[in-house]
């Protein structure tokens, strides 16, 4: 029910033995108060050096409080034989908490708006893990069950993107077809069409690709791509057989 800290080590003595809390490189006078909040603690300490603490227990709270509040400041948390120690989180830790988060509230609130948008999110958590194989199924779940959601469209997008990636040209195609055909796709419209363009050219559909890569040219975002969409239209041009002077034109440009 006291202690004392210092050197980045906390040792609290309980009635049920001797918690330590180690946290390395991250000053103890940041992480105590983030701890005091989320586990009932009530903590006092001044200064630097060794400190005396004192500290009792509010409300017993779960474990997984302390995880909560651990990797909002950084750390995890690793139980080693009854101890609790701090350790810096690595980015696969911050994505593995992101993901079990994500999981728990799609379980509990199946009816909450935010669903599309948590599976998107979860999708692209997967895609950081390198887990690939869950990103697609995560991905398809969200565009057939939400299909005229904003987050369907995106979902589209980044499985166009996974498909090229692939060199899966005709299902990357068709994501970013639908991406274009949303109502509710907007401003993503336009990133999608240069994607399709290029897709359609490595389909050998030159036409259509040639529509897409003159939308793409009368859009401001596009303005320093210019030279590079100017030569992908004009050899879609030749392709096609268009007139030399039409081509040449286009690639003067």
């Amino acid at each position: 029910v006291g202690g004392t800290y210092g050197d980045g080590t906390l040792r609290v003595h309980m009635e049920g033995g001797e918690l330590d809390l180690v946290a390395e490189g991250v000053p103890l006078k940041e992480v105590l108060p983030a701890f005091s909040d989320a586990t009932g603690l009530v903590v006092r300490y001044a200064g630097r050096g060794v400190v005396r603490v004192v500290a009792r227990m509010r409300d017993p709270v779960p474990d997984h409080a302390l995880e909560v509040i651990a990797g909002s400041v950084g750390l995890k948390v690793v139980r080693q034989e009854g101890s609790l120690r701090l350790q810096q989180s690595t980015a696969a830790d911050s994505v593995q908490k992101a993901i079990w988060a994500l999981q728990e509230f799609l379980m509990l609130y199946p009816e909450s708006p935010d669903v599309p948008e948590a599976y998107f999110a979860l999708a692209t958590a997967y895609a950081t893990a390198g887990q690939q194989d869950v990103v697609e199924q995560e991905l398809v779940m969200l565009c057939s069950d939400y299909p005229h959601s904003l987050w369907a469209a995106y979902g589209n997008y980044l499985r166009g993107r996974l498909m090229a990636e692939r060199g899966q040209w005709t299902a990357a195609e068709r994501c970013f077809m639908d991406v274009m055909d949303s109502a509710a796709a907007g401003a993503l419209a336009d990133l999608a069409v240069v994607w399709l363009g290029e897709v359609q050219l490595k389909l050998h559909k030159y036409e259509q690709a040639a529509s897409c890569f003159r939308r793409a040219l009368g859009l401001e975002r596009y303005r320093a791509d210019k030279p590079r969409l100017l030569y992908l239209l004009a050899y879609c041009m030749e392709r096609t057989g268009a007139e030399p002077t039409q081509v040449q034109q286009r690639y003067l440009e």
